[in-house]
């Protein structure tokens, strides 16, 4: 029986070479630190399965090569999501001294939602609207009230810009 494991895993792994040499002459450098990760995890939850290795390890390895996908995309994000959710919790005062409301922003917090600077132009608050939107859509997991947010300071940066134009 461990013959046959053996020959498998073997066969496998040629198959599995051949593919990846291929894939790296494609897509380059990410692809291959991504199917490595990816490949370590597979052979650690293998072992574990076997008893070769303790589940507590493999499963620590394993989320730990699973931080090399998320992590960049939490670090990426975190200024917006954290400006976000002072303007949802009311911390955020605008120039008046209130509350940041759910109903009306100013130009200067939709700026900062959309994580613009003075001076913008439409191109900018459309691409900026679409990588945020990308991550925070309702249909993806992410939150009505955020997207709310960033939907309406597009709206009104778009507005105010016409304006200046006209």
């Amino acid at each position: 029986m461990r013959v046959i494991v053996i020959l498998l895993a073997l066969l496998i792994a040629y198959f599995g070479w051949q593919w990846f040499r291929k894939s790296y002459a494609e897509h380059g450098r990410p692809f291959a630190i991504k199917a490595i990760l990816v490949a370590v995890a597979i052979a650690l939850l293998g072992l574990a399965m076997f008893g070769r290795v303790h589940w507590v390890g493999a499963a620590a390895a394993t989320l730990l090569a699973a931080l090399r996908f998320v992590l960049p995309l939490i670090l990426r994000n975190l200024p917006l999501i954290l400006n976000l959710k002072k303007a949802h919790a009311g911390e955020k005062m605008n120039n008046n001294t209130t509350p940041i409301s759910s109903a009306k922003l100013n130009e200067d917090d939709a700026i900062a939602v959309l994580g613009l600077e003075k001076p913008y132009t439409r191109e900018e608050i459309i691409l900026a609207h679409k990588r945020i939107m990308q991550n925070i859509h309702p249909d993806k997991g992410g939150s009505d009230f955020l997207a709310s947010q960033v939907n309406e300071a597009k709206s009104l940066l778009l507005k105010i810009l016409d304006k200046k134009s006209a």
